[in-house]
């Protein structure tokens, strides 16, 4: 499991309440993979953390226009990164191509805490920075 850290925020409320949302449908994953819920995850869980994201990111992308944040198109493709590769793991899901497992988890759990540690922690300097 994901457990929150102090060292995760971002000094930025609204984003850093969405991270620990996106921390916690991560650790339901878990909890589904754990308990050998794999229909669950797949029908419910999988999709629930796609529809989050986008709209965490859509928050995120609008608060650094508005802060007219200088990385922007940089951190844009990021998410549209993250978002391609969920939904490319959903369909090989889907399609029987993979099967859920710990591997998936691990992928999100990563790749989650590095962005917030290495790219949203820039964009959260940079506005706090102005402050």
């Amino acid at each position: 499991m994901i457990m929150w850290k102090k060292e995760y925020s971002i000094g930025i409320d609204s984003i850093d309440a969405q991270h620990q949302q996106l921390v916690n449908i991560i650790n339901e994953l878990k909890d589904g993979i754990d308990n050998k819920k794999e229909n669950e995850v797949l029908k419910e869980t999988l999709p629930k953390l796609v529809e989050y994201s986008k709209i965490h990111f859509h928050d995120e992308e609008k608060q650094m226009e508005m802060a007219g944040y200088t990385d922007i198109h940089l951190h844009k493709a990021q998410h549209k990164i993250l978002i391609n590769q969920i939904i490319q793991v959903l369909e090989q899901l889907k399609s029987g191509k993979t099967n859920v497992s710990i591997s998936l988890f691990d992928f999100l759990k990563n790749w989650l805490l590095k962005h917030v540690l290495d790219h949203d922690k820039e964009f959260g300097y940079f506005v706090n920075e102005k402050r």
